[in-house]
């Protein structure tokens, strides 16, 4: 019998996980600079949390991710006395700064360190006092995790205890409770820990060393978020084998923060990755020059990819209709069919954009 392939998958079959922050993780209490020495160990904890979860939580290819966070109440903020680190979050400098658009940049950053690893993935921010966490993941028949912060006060421990655990005795399905404090500083070599132990070998250059109980075939390299490159700086990626020379694999930029690469090191068990921080029109030059001798685009597979993408996003928010239901136009609706509402559509064209936007496709 033949097996279906696992990067066709439909969501509508893969398994569903609601990685949940509180909203007091991702933004500022203030956004001075008074607070910043603490927001910025917050927001770290949550993308070293994200990234524990990639590395021991999902299976790439069966698993989608919904990362989720509830908002109580939103207001704008105002920009004159906004700092610096609460800017850098954003790319778009005339962004209205509030707290809906701050979890949105922080999200945006950690669902590419998912795409960037194969990972199936959206974003769901709840809205309002009454919003349940618990019920959106049984809605979906998702396993929750809830990404505990790391670090807090006495205090604050507690009560981020009692919201995580108060949580998982309300919820009807699965629930892992992922706590900061035990996410290691080193968490992608796919299939591996996340290495975070670079070797400075040069004044802007740094080296990996990978190592592997079975040859290395894919890579993933991605900022965590917590620190990006100086303005007019970024980085080219390359690759080495033993006894050979470095070959270069790609860039990161601040708009592009992640990659991954398609290697094929033989039966190699090590290898070195290289990294260069270069003045931008460097690395955009090289890149240049390596799109040249690439292959031109497939426009077959690249739309097979955008409905995939269109057919897949959307099933994750079809329901039946019941008995009784509502003609559209002058057709009456049959008993149990699915239906997907417009605003599902609308958001994955909204993605899709940015994701053209940000050159991802």
């Amino acid at each position: 019998m033949a097996t279906q392939k696992e990067d066709s998958i439909p969501l509508s079959l893969r398994r569903k996980i609601v990685l949940i922050f509180d909203q007091d993780v991702l933004t500022p209490s203030t956004v001075d600079k008074a607070g910043d020495e603490e927001y910025e160990r917050l927001y770290k904890s949550a993308y070293k949390m994200a990234a524990y979860v990639i590395a021991n939580v999902v299976k790439k290819s069966h698993d989608h991710v919904f990362l989720t966070c509830c908002i109580t109440e939103d207001k704008y903020l105002d920009p004159a006395i906004v700092s610096e680190i609460v800017n850098n979050i954003f790319s778009d400098e005339e962004v209205k700064i509030d707290k809906k658009s701050i979890v949105e940049a922080h999200f945006e950053k950690i669902k590419n360190m998912f795409v960037s690893q194969g990972i199936s993935c959206s974003v769901d921010i709840l809205f309002g006092p009454n919003s349940d966490p618990a019920n959106f993941a049984q809605i979906h028949k998702a396993q929750l995790v809830v990404a505990q912060p790391a670090e807090m006060s006495a205090i604050g421990k507690t009560f981020y205890l009692d919201w995580a655990e108060s949580m998982s005795r309300a919820a009807e399905v699965p629930v892992l409770i992922v706590r900061g404090k035990d996410v290691p500083e080193t968490i992608l070599q796919t299939g591996q820990l996340i290495q975070t132990n670079l070797e400075q070998v040069g004044p802007t250059q740094y080296v990996f060393k990978l190592s592997s109980q079975h040859p290395i075939n894919h890579l993933v390299v991605f900022l965590l978020g917590t620190q990006m490159f100086p303005e007019g700086y970024a980085a080219t990626v390359h690759f080495q084998l033993p006894d050979s020379d470095f070959l270069f694999l790609g860039i990161l930029t601040n708009n592009k923060p992640s990659s991954i690469f398609k290697i094929n090191s033989g039966n190699v068990l090590s290898a070195t990755l290289g990294i260069s921080i270069e003045p931008i029109q460097i690395v955009e030059n090289m890149m240049n020059q390596n799109l040249q001798v690439a292959k031109p685009n497939n426009t077959e597979n690249l739309a097979t990819k955008m409905l995939n993408s269109l057919y897949d996003y959307s099933l994750s928010f079809a329901t039946k209709v019941g008995w009784g239901a509502v003609g559209i136009g002058n057709t009456a609706v049959p008993p149990e069919t699915m239906v997907v509402p417009a605003k599902a559509i609308e958001e994955w064209y909204k993605m899709y954009k940015n994701k053209i936007k940000r050159g991802d496709i």
